[in-house]
C-alpha cells in the first residue's frame, strides 16, 4: 500500500507538527502516484484543521518528495524583508506563498539537485540561504536529494544537540505532567492523536 501513515509523518516531520518549524521536507516510497496522492488528500482533511498542508514537490521513480508545512508561518517567513531579498530576483512573488511554492516545485522537478533558496521554504535563517547562493568558489554545499538540508544539519554537533533537545522537549511536553517518561512509540501515538 502506498498510504502516508501518521507515523511515517511523525517520524518525519516532529518538529513542524509541534509548531517548532515551518516545514519538513523527506523522501518517501512511491510505488503508485495516484494513491499517494489521495492519500495526502485524505490527510490534508485532518491536517488542515491543525493549520497543516502536505503536498508531494516532486515524483521520481518510485519515490516522492513530501513538504509538510504550516501556510502562514511560510507566508509570514516569505515576507521577511531578507527573503524577499533573495527570492524576488530568483522569480519569486513573496507576496503570494502558494506561488512562491508552485514555482518552488516546478524548479525541483526541472533539475535534480535543490535549489538553495530551499532552505527558506524550511525556516532557515535568511543569511544562512544567502551563504549557500553566494557560495561563488564551490566549496560550499551542493545539495541534492540524497544530502538534503535536513541531513547537513543533523549531521553536525550543534544539529545533533538540536534533534536531542527537540526529542527531550517533545518526551517532557508529553510525559513530564504524568510524571514519567513515555517511550518512543507511545510519544508518536500520542502525537498521532493530534494530528
Amino acid at each position: 500500500a502506498n498510504d502516508m501513515s501518521e507515523d511515517y509523518l511523525i517520524r518525519n516531520c516532529a518538529p513542524t507538527l509541534a509548531g517548532i518549524k515551518t516545514a519538513n521536507l523527506f523522501s518517501c516510497p512511491c510505488p503508485d502516484r495516484a494513491e499517494l496522492v489521495a492519500s495526502l488528500c485524505r490527510l490534508n482533511g485532518r491536517l488542515c484543521r491543525k493549520g497543516l498542508r502536505v503536498v508531494p514537490l516532486r515524483f521520481s521513480e518510485k519515490k516522492a518528495l513530501i513538504y509538510l508545512y504550516r501556510p502562514r508561518q511560510l507566508a509570514e517567513d516569505l515576507r521577511h524583508g531578507e527573503a524577499m531579498r533573495i527570492l524576488n530576483p530568483l522569480g519569486y512573488d513573496c507576496a503570494k506563498s502558494e506561488q512562491c511554492l508552485v514555482r518552488l516545485a516546478r524548479k525541483l522537478r526541472a533539475r535534480e539537485e535543490f535549489p538553495h533558496e530551499i532552505g527558506l521554504f524550511l525556516g532557515y535563517p535568511p543569511e544562512d540561504v544567502e551563504g549557500f547562493l553566494t557560495d561563488v568558489d564551490g566549496t560550499g554545499c551542493k545539495l541534492t536529494e540524497k544530502s538534503s538540508w535536513f541531513e547537513i544539519v543533523m549531521n553536525n554537533w550543534v544539529g545533533r544537540a538540536l534533534q536531542i533537545a527537540i526529542g527531550a522537549l517533545l518526551i517532557t511536553a508529553m510525559g513530564g505532567a504524568m510524571g514519567g517518561i513515555l517511550r518512543e512509540n507511545e510519544a508518536i501515538a500520542t502525537i498521532g492523536g493530534m494530528i
